[in-house]
């Protein structure tokens, strides 16, 4: 049977069980190697107790039932009961505040890392899609002929700029509050960076109080996320429409349950879209009007993993639909020569020449598209890998690096 240990505040504890337990024991493991460093532990005690908190990611569910305070508290009762001499000096000093807000930041980093691979597959299908239907009459906005390769261009543009602000984003927030305490600094004096490099981080966050009263680990990716979702909405908006005239076509495993919508997978998506924005807004509003003084939310928020699954899956569901979408150039040809008073290609070919909309400068364009979306693929494997070597380096300086995948 699984060993677990009682956590009260559901459906807090869930979260914190489910999705933070890894983090707090990465966060545990670079507090022992300052507490050797700083001599409060030995060498020996430091690589038990690391040795057992590393167990305790496979051995350890963390229940919803129960009055610890939090998942650290949790934790350090678990590893307690199984060391047989506890070190009086673990855990000397200071608050949990930061190891909470550095805990919560990891897992958000991590997430956002997934979906930033995610937003890249995205663009990769927009780009293709584009270069696949630049030959295509479509009625644009004001009856003028366009492609579907022009419109799904703009997508992919759009997709690449998203993908550069999660980068952004991610980079602004990968610092750790570690050693920071409840936000007045911490006694005894940590080395935050090194601990942060330890962790993966690029530094530590520099001021105490920021590091655990912003939420901007929660808030940044949030808002970025809920931006994404909102272009997203735009996209479906415009497919449901098409599918109504009968434009498009998508096979049966993809298209849905037939309904009297021509196509159920475009509401899933759009139903995601209002979810995403919906638990971004009520994570704002859980720290509006919250004093920044007096440090952050005492609950982890059950809505921030929530969020991140949402969030791809939605992305994930309108990859899978430019993967495999057709249109029906017959029916759409039809709509055209409605709007056009000579030969609907001589109006399409007047309409392209030298702008960019021309199948030329579509092409030219995803080939740009596909470039700058190579990079963005490079950053996140780059970044992948420095919190890997840190969290890594921390299993070796305790010895366990043999333990290490």
């Amino acid at each position: 049977m699984t060993p677990t240990t009682p956590l009260g505040h559901r459906p807090a504890a869930r979260l914190a069980g489910e999705h933070l337990l890894p983090w707090h024991i990465a966060v545990e493991k670079a507090r022992l190697l300052e507490y050797q460093r700083m001599r409060l532990l030995s060498k020996q005690e430091a690589a038990d107790i690391g040795r057992l908190l590393h167990d305790a990611g496979r051995a350890v569910t963390i229940t919803g039932a129960g009055t610890a305070p939090d998942v650290a508290t949790a934790l350090e009762q678990w590893a307690r009961e199984r060391l047989r001499d506890t070190p009086g000096r673990w855990h000397a000093g200071g608050g949990r505040t930061d190891v909470r807000a550095c805990a919560e930041a990891l897992f958000t980093r991590d997430r956002l890392a997934r979906a930033g691979d995610c937003l890249v597959a995205l663009g990769r299908s927009a780009v293709a899609l584009a270069r696949r239907t630049t030959h295509l009459p479509m009625a644009g906005p004001d009856r003028q002929l366009i492609t579907p390769g022009f419109y799904f261009a703009a997508v992919a543009d759009q997709v690449v700029r998203s993908g550069r602000r999660l980068l952004y984003t991610y980079d602004l927030g990968n610092t750790a509050a570690l050693g920071a305490g409840d936000g007045n600094g911490q006694d005894p004096a940590f080395d935050r960076d090194r601990m942060a490099r330890l962790l993966g981080c690029a530094a530590a966050t520099p001021h105490a109080l920021d590091a655990v009263a912003s939420g901007s680990w929660i808030l940044e990716p949030a808002g970025e996320l809920a931006t994404v979702a909102v272009a997203v909405s735009r996209y479906v908006t415009d497919l449901s429409a098409w599918g109504d005239a009968g434009y498009l076509d998508l096979p049966g495993e993809i298209a849905g349950v037939a309904t009297d919508r021509p196509f159920p997978v475009l509401d899933q998506a759009r139903v995601r879209t209002s979810h995403l924005i919906a638990l971004a807004t009520a994570l704002s509003l859980s720290r509006r009007g919250v004093a920044f003084g007096a440090g952050a939310p005492a609950a982890v928020d059950h809505r921030l993993p929530e969020l991140f699954d949402t969030f791809d899956g939605m992305i994930r569901l309108l990859t899978a639909v430019f993967d495999r979408l057709e249109f029906r150039a017959d029916r759409m040809r039809a709509a055209c020569e409605q709007g056009v008073d000579d030969d609907v290609d001589s109006a399409l070919h007047r309409n392209l020449t030298g702008g960019s909309a021309h199948p030329d400068a579509v092409r030219a364009l995803s080939t740009r598209q596909f470039s700058e979306l190579g990079e963005i693929s490079r950053g996140w494997s780059e970044r992948a890998a420095v919190r890997r070597a840190g969290l890594a380096e921390a299993d070796r300086l305790l010895g366990l690096g043999h333990l290490t995948p």
